[in-house]
């Protein structure tokens, strides 16, 4: 059987998603626009609905991050206590305490991000400056072209911004364009794997759903709710937020609790609750999603009312698009943890023996992040060609190939590449010190070779931000 081709794929996804939009206005028009109270699958179904007309546009948006006094406070006891961790433990860092207090005071505590996000259902190019913008009104006032991708507007109008592309053609489903600041070269990568928000900073706007995304960490928390099972959603009830009338949706999942306290804790279970406040009339998008955590013993709930969420999500502002369809144009998620300054926080937190005998300190709840969005513009059905996501890279761009595991240069056969650099280090050996000084050596081969070394660095920081993922996130 042959493999299919983008344009099946299109085909296919666009079949499924339209029969998909047809039944659920099937069936969520009966409930969600009468007097009768939705179910949850009534409430998922008017939320794909509306998302399914976003499935081919761009969106050009800032996400901003910000992390308060608490994040630094919690962070700095870790480091700490990890430095006076016994050499035996296992648990102590190699790092001077010194340095990491150093490290911590010089953490940015206000980044913002400027996106400019193509997607057609089945590719997803997000763009970026390169560098981090810490003024507000500089990242606000960001510009991104409009040119098409190609061997000259690439090192010339797009190389200062950082280019990630996806598409489904395995193994070198992502590319990506690495641009130079100053007078750097610029260079690129090729390999496997989806879009992540360790590539851009910020998880996907929303809309742009999971099927594009390499984890749910990458997409927006509200598609991560409705990702969720539909088996597992119960309607709470109606509720007001904002002067609008909501839908109360809730999705409770079980938690593994052997990682926190081993096998030997039975009896104790934990549940990841979210609760969403649905506008049925503005698209199902929720107007705010809380997530916390509840511990039970044999059953019976441990919270005696002292649970606090430790992410909340708000929507602010809500545009209409074509008369009748609704986007999050404006929000904020703030992270949320046990406020450090309370005499009675640890950094372990409660124990296993704690939680079963109901003495688990209330403390109240600060906040340690807030990550906003705001979208600039947002266009449906914009022009895009396949190339648009598969550019190739100018000629004598140095790149790695991650599935091949080598680095290459655009338009130099490998062959010749191959031929260069055995000539390179034969010259470099000191075998022909006899021969005429230079020979062999040509000012283009050593720039070539060096532009080579370069995308290999540039890939290993690559990587190494990527395996950093999002540690110093709190989920």
């Amino acid at each position: 059987m042959r493999a299919l081709r983008k344009k099946d794929l299109l085909f296919v996804t666009a079949f499924a998603q339209t029969a998909s939009v047809i039944c659920a206005a099937l069936v969520i028009a009966p409930s969600v626009h009468s007097a009768e109270q939705p179910t949850a699958s009534d409430l998922v179904a008017g939320y794909r609905y509306n998302v399914a007309a976003f499935r081919k546009c761009r969106i050009t948006w800032l996400g901003i991050q910000e992390n308060k006094d608490a994040w630094f406070r919690v962070k700095l006891r870790r480091a700490t206590a990890l430095a006076n961790e016994p050499p035996s433990s296992g648990k102590a860092t190699r790092t001077p305490k010194a340095v990491d207090v150093d490290a911590l005071n010089s953490a940015p505590r206000f980044f913002c991000q400027p996106q400019d996000l193509w997607t057609d259902g089945i590719s997803v190019q997000v763009r970026t400056p390169i560098g981090a913008i810490s003024n507000a009104e500089t990242a606000l006032n960001f510009k991104f072209p409009d040119e098409p991708l190609n061997g000259e507007t690439l090192p010339t109008i797009y190389r200062s911004l950082r280019i990630v592309s996806y598409q489904p053609t395995p193994p070198r489903s992502l590319r990506v364009w690495a641009g130079s600041e100053g007078d750097g070269e610029p260079s690129g990568l090729v390999g496997g794997g989806k879009v992540d928000q360790r590539q851009t900073k910020f998880s996907f706007p929303a809309f742009i759903g999971a099927d594009l995304a390499a984890s749910k960490n990458s997409i927006h928390p509200i598609d991560g709710f409705f990702s969720q099972s539909v088996a597992d959603m119960k309607v709470l009830g109606e509720d007001m937020v904002e002067g609008n009338h909501c839908i109360v949706l809730e999705h409770r999942a079980k938690q593994d609790v052997t990682q926190i306290f081993g096998d030997d804790e039975s009896g104790l279970t934990l549940e990841l609750v979210q609760t969403a406040w649905i506008a049925v009339n503005q698209g199902c998008i929720p107007l705010r999603i809380a997530m916390e955590r509840q511990w039970f013993h044999e059953g019976k709930s441990l919270s005696k009312g002292q649970s606090s969420p430790f992410q909340t999500v708000d929507v602010t502002n809500i545009e209409v698009l074509e008369g009748r369809y609704f986007y999050p144009m404006l929000g904020v998620v703030k992270n949320l943890i046990p406020d450090p300054d309370d005499p009675k926080w640890t950094l372990a937190g409660p124990t296993a023996k704690e939680l079963r005998e109901g003495k688990r300190p209330h403390i109240a709840q600060v906040v340690s992040r807030e990550s906003s969005w705001l979208v600039h513009r947002i266009q449906l059905h914009p022009m895009m060609s396949d190339e648009m996501f598969a550019f190739d890279f100018p000629d004598q761009t140095p790149y790695f190939d991650e599935v091949a595991q080598k680095g290459l240069i655009q338009g130099v056969p490998e062959e010749e590449l191959n031929r260069m650099i055995a000539e390179h280090d034969r010259v470099t050996s000191g075998d022909l010190a006899h021969e005429v000084p230079g020979r062999g050596t040509s000012r283009v081969f050593l720039v070539l070779v060096n532009l080579v070394i370069v995308g290999i660095l540039i890939y290993i920081g690559y990587r190494a931000r990527k395996n950093r993922g999002s540690s110093d996130a709190d989920r």
